[in-house]
């Protein structure tokens, strides 16, 4: 299974919710998209503590283009 099989068959499942002071990561520059290749920057204000993944075989890889964008630039 890919990504794009694991895409069509998941959903969004949040741990604590986006209750209170939990907030979803977001494009700063950009649209949120699950197409990775999709154009997003996220800068500091943006930079948040729910990073929505998939989770498949002995995989976990980013689900949106933004959690893929702090994954890959932070360090």
């Amino acid at each position: 299974m890919n990504h794009s099989q694991c895409l069509e068959k998941s959903k969004l499942k949040l741990v604590n919710g986006l209750n209170g002071p939990n907030k979803e990561v977001e494009c700063t520059t950009g649209k949120i998209s699950y197409d990775l290749k999709e154009s997003c920057t996220v800068k500091g204000r943006d930079v948040t503590d729910i990073y929505p993944f998939i989770f498949y075989d002995s995989t976990i890889e980013p689900l949106t283009n933004a959690a893929d964008y702090v994954l890959k630039s932070a360090k």
